[in-house]
């Protein structure tokens, strides 16, 4: 009687990697001024964000939150080796600068046209992202408290005046 062969093999299958940024929004605030126009542009941390990049007007700044390279296994599979490792390539113009969370462009309003931002995952490229930006229009009297500079110059003539009298109180 011939009975049929039963073979059974089990290996762990290699996790897929996750390359989607559903739901990323780029937040960019422009503080439009006469004195120090700037624009931060924040791009929210993802574990499976390797790259960003933001570019202006010619210029741009690369940052790597994490280093990993792709290598195979013995059977031809990829998986990426993170270490744990970040690194800035920093504009040579200083027009884009990171500080902290975010990137920093001396300019407001940015010419929107100029403006280009991207993300990486080891895999994909994504370079169509939503912006949520917020300009805020102010001037220098906005940050002035003309009362209390008006204050301040009184109180400051008072006592100057005062100290001219009493010095010269003693001489007559």
């Amino acid at each position: 009687m011939n009975e049929p062969l039963v073979v059974e093999d089990s290996v762990d299958s290699p996790e897929v990697f996750d390359n989607s940024v559903d739901n990323y929004t780029v937040i960019i605030t422009s503080y439009n001024n006469s004195v120090t126009p700037y624009t931060l542009i924040y791009l929210p941390a993802r574990w499976n964000i390797v790259k960003e990049n933001v570019a202006y007007n010619g210029s741009s700044t690369t940052w790597y939150p994490v280093i990993g390279m792709v290598e195979t296994t013995s059977n031809g599979v990829e998986y990426v080796d993170f270490i744990d490792k970040s690194l800035h390539v920093v504009d040579p113009d200083h027009v884009i600068m990171r500080v902290d969370k975010y990137y920093v462009i001396n300019e407001a309003p940015l010419d929107w046209e100029l403006l280009e931002i991207s993300v990486q995952t080891p895999y994909v490229s994504y370079d169509d992202l939503a912006w949520d930006v917020t300009v805020v229009h102010s001037k220098p009297s906005d940050y002035i408290s003309w009362g209390l500079i008006v204050v301040f110059v009184f109180v400051l003539v008072v006592f100057v005046v005062a100290g001219y009298y009493v010095v010269n109180a003693g001489r007559i």
